[in-house]
């Protein structure tokens, strides 16, 4: 008996070593046997598709920020409530020229927190987000900002208004130059981004008729906004990456559950009549044919 059991034992030890054996086998891709993209493969467009159409993918990505942003911060320079600082005042301001005119008067700042908010989630879609600053200097976007040198060291900036505010995910604003050189201090880090914007692809309006207008934008215009980064400054990891392979069974589960039912279903129509008259009926089946 006991080595009976010992036997037993042993079996279902070497099937599990087996079986872990067989998921790092090299001789196998569980990848490509169950059908799995690659994480190289894996691109910015990939990423907004699953978003937008799946459901728990969009769950994945606005969990933390949406449950981080339902309150929105106090900023105060001073505790004394009593004496209001130019800092505070201007926060106002931008506050309500961001808001524009409206009859609803809201929480101080809601507007600035609330794209903060959309950064925060698109961010999380690919490897990072930008803000795009709109600025009353006058220049083109794909000029330097005034104020800044390409080192971004404040050359006595003069003051200017915040005109508008616009987010965008990594599909959108893609890096087009970076820094070669190594004595800057941006060294690596992206000096041009190419910014679509009024994307049909991605507006949920998309019916509508709009101009897609792609854009060159400096840096010194845009704040970079990267999640969950590891060794690259620049780049943090997708918010569905770690879960990535889950998502593919829900859409393999869902998918083909549903079109498992609609090939197997028997596509035919049943004509009955009333069992009290069953036997006194004639069926004349060409003409039910071509009413049909």
């Amino acid at each position: 008996m006991e080595r009976s059991i010992r036997e037993m034992m042993t079996n279902d030890q070497t099937s599990r070593s087996q079986f872990i054996r067989s998921l790092i086998d090299p001789r196998r891709d569980i990848n490509d046997e169950c059908g799995y993209p690659e994480t190289e493969e894996m691109t910015a467009e990939m990423y907004r598709d699953l978003y937008d159409r799946e459901a728990i993918a969009a769950r994945v990505v606005e969990v933390m920020p949406r449950e981080s942003w339902q309150i929105s911060p106090r900023v105060f320079e001073t505790e004394d409530v009593e004496n209001t600082t130019p800092f505070e005042l201007a926060l106002r301001e931008l506050s309500k020229s961001l808001g524009g005119k409206g009859w609803f008067v809201g929480t101080q700042g809601d507007p600035l927190w609330s794209w903060l908010e959309r950064v925060d989630v698109l961010s999380g879609i690919g490897t990072y987000g930008v803000l795009l600053l709109g600025l009353d200097d006058g220049l083109a976007m794909s000029e330097p900002a005034v104020g800044l040198n390409e080192k971004g060291e404040n050359i006595n900036a003069p003051e200017q208004k915040l005109l508008f505010i616009r987010a965008f995910d990594e599909s959108l604003a893609v890096i087009t130059a970076t820094e070669n050189d190594k004595e800057n201090p941006r060294f690596g880090q992206p000096t041009t981004y190419q910014i679509t914007v009024n994307n049909q692809d991605q507006d949920a309006s998309s019916s509508h008729v709009f101009d897609t207008t792609t854009i060159d934008v400096h840096w010194t215009r845009v704040i970079h906004v990267a999640d969950n980064r590891g060794s690259s400054q620049l780049f943090g990891v997708p918010r569905m990456l770690h879960v990535l392979n889950r998502l593919w069974d829900l859409r393999k589960l869902y998918s083909g559950s549903a079109e498992m039912y609609w090939r197997g279903a028997f596509p035919g129509f049943s004509l009955e009549t009333l069992p009290e008259v069953a036997g006194e009926t004639t069926v004349d089946l060409s003409a039910m044919r071509t009413s049909m």
